[in-house]
């Protein structure tokens, strides 16, 4: 019954994006230029979005650029709009947070510009492959959990309760399950937190760990928490395999753009091109890493 529900409530929060819309004769724009549209480069790139320019609040970042593109404030964008400068504009608002996509979503509907979340218009675009996703969920917790994250935020509402448990990564019976042979593979190992969580859930019985991490400060502060595992749990510290590198479809190497945050930070903003501030980083694919070494659990986190 949960099955049923949770794909017959996806499928029909999935029919509210009306994000799908021809765009041929509006200027695509994107609200916002912090993180959130910074690591959504790629995705611009893979699905073809080309903002004309983008727009920021914050009026340090008026003037700037954000991948060759002008960052502009809400106001320049309604002055060129009226002045027949540019055509109708079509905003994307790119922001994680829900307070301020509402915000923002507010301050366009009063300047009457059409806007929809960066989620709804990809959403809208990959239906059959959100469908595709919740199909090859193999238990019902899975299932439902997969459909209300997407559906909140289509929405642009808080996740609900019922789906969130303290044991994110091992709530889920067969992932507690001990055993000595138990080889287990954390890609996007951040600081090393659910290694930890591993360690707790397995009693600390587990064969070899390999865990990757591109980021360096974060790769840093992981080796220090591995060092203090090692002690508490008694345990060889080469039995984790540490690497400072990311995992991706294929192997090989890309360019890292440095975190804004003064602290460990979550997501890599991974790219093909080098700029002065980027860093070179080894990218793994698994199949390749692991062509001649076994693991029983993989943990993915982008």
């Amino acid at each position: 019954i949960v099955m049923i529900n949770s794909r017959d409530m996806l499928s029909k929060v999935l029919d509210t994006c009306t994000a799908n819309v021809n765009t041929k004769n509006c200027e695509l724009v994107v609200f916002g230029a912090g993180n959130t549209s910074v690591l959504h480069q790629n995705c611009f790139v893979r699905e073809g979005i080309v903002p004309k320019y983008y727009i920021n609040n914050n009026p340090l970042k008026q003037g700037l650029f954000l991948g060759g593109v002008e960052i502009i404030s809400p106001k320049k964008l309604c002055e060129l709009w009226h002045s027949n400068t540019i055509s109708e504009p079509f905003v994307l608002i790119c922001s994680a947070v829900i307070s301020t996509i509402k915000s923002i979503k507010d301050q366009l509907d009063a300047l009457n510009i059409s806007s929809f979340t960066i989620d709804n218009y990809l959403f809208s675009r990959h239906r059959e492959e959100i469908f595709d996703v919740f199909d090859s969920l193999s238990d019902d917790f899975s299932k439902e959990t997969y459909a209300e994250l997407i559906c909140s935020r289509i929405r642009n509402s808080e996740i609900p309760e019922k789906i969130i448990k303290d044991n994110q990564y091992f709530s889920i019976r067969q992932f507690r399950t001990r055993s000595n042979a138990e080889v287990f593979v954390d890609a996007g190992a951040y600081v090393g937190d659910t290694v930890e969580s591993f360690l707790h859930v397995k009693s600390g019985v587990f064969k070899c760990i390999y865990a990757f991490e591109p980021e360096s400060r974060n790769y840093q502060a992981m080796l220090n928490r591995f060092e203090r595992l090692s002690k508490e749990w008694a345990f060889s510290i080469d039995r984790i395999v540490a690497l400072p590198a990311g995992v991706g479809e294929k192997s090989g190497t890309l360019n890292m753009l440095p975190q804004e945050s003064d602290c460990a930070s979550i997501g890599a903003n991974l790219r093909p091109e080098a700029t002065p501030e980027s860093e070179n980083v080894q990218i793994y694919s698994l199949d390749d890493y692991f062509v001649d070494n076994e693991w029983s659990l993989i943990r993915a986190c982008a």
